[in-house]
């Protein structure tokens, strides 16, 4: 059961399913609307009433559980998931921070299970896998595009540990 001053009901979620909840945010409105031209006024209204707008929470069915909950035994499984999301997940694993040299490399997909590994063989792997050159400078992990790659173009790729 989900329950939180910021939704009006309990929820309550049923196998294979997954709920998304977004904090509300009370951020005020720091432009004052008094001085301001009618364009800039209606901007600024139309703004103001986003922010205080309710937060899309969401109901997400037919999930995979044990991609969201395999991190308690130390893997990691993800299932045509970009890049962008990956290093979210991987940051967070190993404590480090991920830098994108290339836009393009945020999109390639990658299915996969990876275990309990240090962080160079994971990224080794990925390396083998996709044209991604990385480099480590204490806990900053730079990646770039690796135009010399002679691997087969997929629009997912396969990584397994």
């Amino acid at each position: 059961m989900v329950d939180s001053k910021e939704l009006r009901n309990p929820l309550l979620l049923k196998p294979k399913e997954k709920f998304i909840f977004q904090k509300r945010e009370n951020r005020p409105v720091l432009d004052s609307i008094e001085n301001k031209p009618a364009a800039a006024r209606k901007s600024i209204e139309v703004n103001a009433k986003k922010i205080t707008e309710p937060p899309a929470n969401k109901v997400l069915e037919n999930i995979n559980t044990e991609e969201s909950t395999s991190w308690k035994s130390g893997i990691l499984l993800f299932n045509k998931e970009d890049l962008a999301s990956l290093t979210k997940k991987l940051e967070r694993k190993y404590d480090i921070k991920f830098i994108f040299k290339s836009e393009e490399l945020k999109n390639y997909s990658f299915s996969g299970t990876l275990r309990d590994f240090p962080l160079e063989q994971v990224l080794h792997a990925l390396k083998l896998t996709a044209p991604i050159n990385y480099s480590i400078n204490e806990k900053v992990v730079t990646l770039s595009y690796n135009k010399d790659f002679k691997g087969t173009y997929s629009n997912d790729y396969k990584v397994s540990n």
